[in-house]
């Protein structure tokens, strides 16, 4: 498929009058011989074939790597992972009832009792209150 976009993509970018010139072969795509469509089909099924083996590859160590270790091995990390404070604070701090009214607080209260506590974003500021959801839906690790 890959192979197919490439080539579409050259066809319309030709069409529309815009010229590809390849920086270490400048004649390249200049003439429209069926031995150049070749090796330029050539070289995408070549490229192709080198991001499928690649991405194999990977997938199979991220496999591993996640059946020997137990552990996650992509995607970003949780604030559980490279905090795991802020998240036994916030909580700590969700049991607490609000003075006023009894209830549970809400997030925006959470983030300004947890911004008087030092707990900030990586600009200094508040925590957002889809911040705070997203920790208290996570699990505290061990």
């Amino acid at each position: 498929m890959d192979l197919f976009v490439q080539e579409s993509g050259y066809q319309k970018l030709k069409e529309l009058g815009i010229q590809l010139i390849p920086v270490d072969a400048p004649d390249f795509f200049n003439s429209d011989d069926p031995s150049r469509a070749l090796i330029r089909q050539m070289f995408g099924a070549v490229c192709q074939f080198e991001r499928a083996t690649v991405v194999a590859k990977l997938n199979s160590a991220r496999k591993a790597k996640k059946e020997t270790t137990g552990k996650k091995v992509e995607g970003r990390k949780s604030y559980a992972e490279f905090n795991p404070e802020l998240v036994k604070t916030v909580r700590r701090i969700k049991r607490r009832k609000d003075k006023i009214s009894g209830k549970p607080m809400s997030l925006r209260k959470i983030s300004s009792a947890l911004y008087a506590e030092g707990f900030t974003n990586s600009n200094g500021k508040k925590l957002g209150p889809p911040v705070i959801r997203d920790v208290l839906a996570q699990k505290i690790l061990s």
